[in-house]
């Protein structure tokens, strides 16, 4: 069945659950499918807002399980590792204290770039980053991300079809990483700038 046919027969549902496997870590082709979706809800096809609401709602659902799963795992076994690896326990103490202080803006800046967005929940949840703040920066993040294709998709209309939105869905991908390191940057500017003023 093609994403087409699923998209017209499940909807928010299907949009649901491409979602949340892909924030669990499974492969799925998630640009192709809300850019499909944006392009039939301008023609008409689909509800925009639910489709919206399904792509947050799955998105936020899939971060609370890997975040799960990274708790319950821990950092135990990353020690182990580090000694194969010869990577002293010291630094690896240091990356999870930053992750837990600061890992805030890596969660929302992770949710934008291909890969990472869906693996970013499992070190959140070993670092036991604060559930309720993860999930905020984590489904700003994500809901950025999905919004804006879902937007190009309704935008574009029956402009675009076949390798044309595989092409534009690796564009969307590359424009809203450079945002998300711009916006990274202003932030870690922004931050230094107040550390500078307390000094």
């Amino acid at each position: 069945m093609h994403f087409r046919e699923l998209l017209q027969a499940y909807g928010p549902i299907f949009l649901f659950f491409v979602t949340f496997l892909e924030t669990i870590g499974v492969p799925v082709p998630s640009e192709v499918t809300l850019i499909l979706a944006g392009m039939m809800a301008g023609a008409g096809h689909l509800n925009l807002p639910l489709a919206m609401v399904a792509v947050v709602v799955g998105g936020g659902a899939g971060a609370a399980i890997s975040y799960w799963v990274g708790a319950r795992a821990g950092t135990g076994w990353l020690y182990g590792l580090g000694r194969r690896l010869r990577i002293k326990e010291e630094q690896i103490r240091r990356t999870e204290a930053w992750f837990q202080e600061k890992g805030y803006v890596a969660v929302f800046i992770g949710r934008f770039i291909p890969f990472v967005r869906c693996l970013v929940g499992y070190p959140a949840g070993m670092a036991r980053m604060p559930l309720g703040r993860y999930l905020a920066y984590s489904m700003a993040g994500y809901g950025i991300w999905g919004v804006a294709s879902l937007g190009f998709g309704y935008v574009t209309g029956g402009l675009l079809s076949g390798p044309a939105i595989r092409r534009h869905a690796h564009m969307i991908d590359e424009i809203l990483v450079s945002t998300g390191l711009v916006l990274l940057i202003y932030l870690l500017w922004r931050r230094r700038r107040a550390n500078r003023k307390d000094a």
